[in-house]
């Protein structure tokens, strides 16, 4: 099992995971990190049918939830490595949503990034975020690229409108281009979560 606080080895050969969805309900996206070499390797998959045009518009497969977590859990075997998100949340929201077997294959390799992140924001001695550990705070401390205006709180409502959308048929070149540009913003702030929290976490042990 990975210990709770990442070393240079764990980062190297982490699979990093971010889930996007709406409060209380089954997650939409998922983005999954591995990187060799110092080169990434990021994709994303829709998790959810109702989202299916909007995911061929961008050249995104469409998995189960189920499928989603065992491709990532045998990613991270596979490498020998930890499956690293921010926070508890991704692996509270696998407990949930696929109990049993894979949910304790995916906990077993989980390692929540915020501890090692901590540690980096002590050594040098940056104040503790006043609003919680919040990555897109750790991003702007490291001086990085924060996810454009997708914005607190509007992950749900994106989800909601674009998906009410779809269900009204026509497809993605229905919606209008506002609602793509939500779409667009909502896979953007995805991917700079995943590939910014995998910095912090290069940062924190190469400091170490």
């Amino acid at each position: 099992m990975a210990r709770p606080i990442l070393s240079r080895r764990d980062v190297e050969r982490a699979t990093f995971v971010d889930f996007e969805g709406r409060i209380d309900a089954p997650p939409v996206l998922l983005g999954v990190a591995t990187f060799e070499a110092g080169e990434a390797s990021f994709r994303q998959s829709v998790l959810d049918e109702r989202y299916r045009p909007a995911a061929d518009a961008k050249a995104l497969r469409t998995m189960t939830l189920e499928d989603a977590v065992l491709a990532v859990v045998e990613l991270a075997e596979g490498r020998d490595g930890p499956i690293v998100g921010w926070s508890r949340h991704e692996d509270e929201l696998i407990r949930r949503r696929c109990p049993g077997p894979l949910a304790d294959r995916f906990g077993a390799r989980y390692v929540n990034a915020i501890p090692t992140a901590a540690r980096w924001r002590r050594a040098l001695g940056l104040p503790r975020d006043p609003d919680g550990e919040r990555l897109a705070w750790y991003l702007r401390q490291a001086g990085m690229r924060v996810a454009p205006v997708h914005g607190t709180g509007r992950t749900g409502s994106t989800l909601a409108i674009v998906g009410k959308a779809l269900e009204q048929g026509g497809g993605y070149a229905a919606l209008t281009p506002r609602r793509r540009a939500r779409w667009t913003a909502l896979l953007a702030h995805n991917r700079i979560d995943v590939l910014g929290m995998r910095e912090i976490c290069d940062r924190a042990t190469a400091a170490a």
